[in-house]
This record gives C-alpha cells, structure tokens and sequence, in this order.
C-alpha cells in the first residue's frame, strides 16, 4: 500500500506541476506625471495540464493592487504556455512626491486554471457553467483594461500560486516617454499556495459536514428510531485538490455499531471531488431501531471515503457521534424535532 500511495502521489506531483515550477512575465510602467500604474501582463510558463483526471478548460491571472486592493482579471487562455499581452490601470493613491508615494505598495499575481464542468463530456453541448466561463474569459467585447474580477465557479477554479512584487523606484530604470519610466520584462515563479474558500481552523484541514439526527419516539417505547443523515459537503480547495490526486470518486459510508459490532451500515452515492456538496435526501441517510433503554449505547460512525483508481479504498476523514457528543444531547432533548450541526471530519 505505502508503495501504491507513493506511486500515485509521485505520479500526481509530476502531472499537475511538471518537473519545473510554474512562472508569470509582467511588465510595470509609472507616469510619474499623472500617478498612474500600468501593469503588463505578458503570459506565464509551464502551468499545470492536468488535475486527476480533468484537463483545464483554460487559464488566467488575477492581479490585485495594495493596498487599495483593486483586482483585475486577464481573459481566460487555453495554451499552458499562455500569452496573456493584457494591460491594467490604476491610480496611485497618495498625496507625497512621486519619489515617495510607491512606498509601501506591492502587487500580487495570481494563476488560476478553470476545468471543465463536472460532467461535460467531449460530445456534450456546453453546460450552463462552461457557457458562463466562456463568456466571462472569452468576450471579445470585453474591454480589457477596465475589467474588474471575474467569477468563476469555486468548484471550476484551482489555484495554481500566486506572487507579489514591491513596487520601488529603482526599479522603473528604463525610460520610455515623457514623464513614463518602465521596469524591465520580469519573470516570477508561482508558490503554491491556498486558494478559494479555506477555512482556517487547524481541525478543519479534512473538511466538514452537516449533520441532521432525529429521534423518533414510539408509543410502546420499544420500537424508538434514529434517523442519521448528511445533507452537505465541504472543505477548502487544497483538500479538494488532494482529493483529486487520487483520481477516483468519494463516498459517505454511515454505519451504526451497539458495543463494538455493527447493527445497520449505508454507502451514499458516489460523488466527484468538491469545495461544497449539497446531497440527496436519500443520498446519505441512515434509520436505526432501538429501544428507550439501549439508544444510549449505539455510536454513529462516519465516514468520507475514496475509491481511487489503483488501488484499496482509502478514509479521507471519519467523525464519531454518541450520547456524549452535543447534537446527540441536543436530539434527546427534543425527541421528534430534527437537529443539525456542521462538524468536522478528523
């Protein structure tokens, strides 16, 4: 097994960042006349070709001004050596000399690679999501130059790092106008980083679910039921991402034990790697027979599973639920009202 995991994580490695790391060319000119910054984007080298098993449907760079935090976005280019040739205005804001008002600002960089719609498919017709990428990367009537940040969908978007470049005079050493002073071509390479929805809490790092339980009492007392279900999903993009490295689909298992053997267990439905899930009812919902006296006894068990393409099934991260834990509490508190908590996988 520890041979297959390091097979695959090589692999993965060597797939989606290449054996050289990622970088971006800009290029930055100062009118020191008018206090205005234009920042170049030239393209970018050796970005990712593939996540698992899903090929980007393009790539672009979102650049972000400090610390007015003003944000830009290129259109979106299919090649993964793109050439982007877009340029973005701002005003530096300041009351100081020219020779001052730098001090302090920096620019950020950030590439992302938009994937194809979960389910697209190459005979598919366009989904509604790939139209909206398409039309937020690709329209031609867009002006460039003015564009704010786009939105793509989080569930499309992966980070694939991000750089930052102080803004100084001495840079600007080529002069190329009245007034206009230039830095040279630059090229960058891109740090991984964390992107999109992240959740900083350090026990979070497997993700999270949300839980509902509800406690069904009978009138003969012997015949009381708990109804467990999962109705969400989540977690932050770098989970995501390794969840995708696997190249296989996830599932929840929910198995109900009573001591240490299990009394009642369910798989739900398959499911690709994602930021956020919203399932079925049905979809991951366990019930359980128990009586007055031994409800105290039964532990829920769930589980995030993966069944990746080579390989045994892996846990990506379980939660346990008994009479000790809170919603537990919460349902025998109030017996015939659903309660739902979010609560993180370990």
């Amino acid at each position: 097994m520890s041979l297959l995991k390091n097979f695959l994580s090589s692999k993965t490695k060597n797939e989606v960042y290449g054996d050289q790391e990622p970088q971006i060319g800009f290029q930055v000119n100062y009118n020191t006349l008018f206090g205005e910054i234009s920042v170049k984007v030239l393209g970018a080298k050796q970005l990712p070709t593939s996540y698992g098993n899903t090929k980007p449907q393009g790539y672009l760079m979102k650049v972000t001004v400090f610390p007015q935090k003003e944000k830009f976005e290129t259109k979106l280019v299919e090649q993964s050596w793109p050439t982007f040739d877009e340029e973005f205005k701002f005003k530096i804001q300041s009351q100081s000399s020219y020779t001052d008002c730098l001090k302090g600002k920096f620019i950020s960089f950030t590439a992302y690679a938009i994937l194809y719609g979960e389910h697209k498919t190459k005979n598919d017709e366009k989904t509604l999501i790939s139209r909206l990428i398409s039309f937020a990367g690709g329209n031609k009537g867009t002006d460039n130059r003015s564009r704010r940040s786009l939105r793509h969908s989080l569930n499309n978007r992966r980070t694939i790092g991000s750089v930052t470049y102080n803004l100084e005079m001495r840079n600007f050493n080529i002069k190329i106008g009245e007034n206009v002073v230039s830095t040279p071509e630059i090229w960058r390479g891109l740090k991984e980083i964390s992107g999109g929805v992240v959740n900083t809490q350090k026990d979070n790092k497997k993700g999270s679910v949300e839980v509902t339980m509800l406690y069904a009492v009978s009138e003969e007392g012997n015949k009381d039921l708990i109804e467990v279900s999962v109705s969400k999903l989540r977690c932050n993009v770098q989970t995501m991402e390794e969840h995708e490295r696997l190249g296989g689909k996830l599932y929840l298992k929910i198995s109900a034990f009573e001591m240490d053997d299990v009394i009642q267990k369910m798989k739900s439905d398959k499911f690709d790697p994602t930021i956020s899930l919203k399932l079925e009812k049905t979809s991951a919902k366990l019930k359980v027979k128990v009586d007055e006296h031994s409800c105290n006894q039964l532990r829920i068990l769930i589980k995030l599973m993966c069944t990746p393409l080579l390989g045994h099934k892996l846990e990506l991260g379980k939660l346990e639920i008994d009479s000790k834990s809170p919603i537990w509490k919460e349902m025998m508190q109030s017996p015939m009202m659903p309660v739902t908590n979010v609560i993180h996988l370990k």
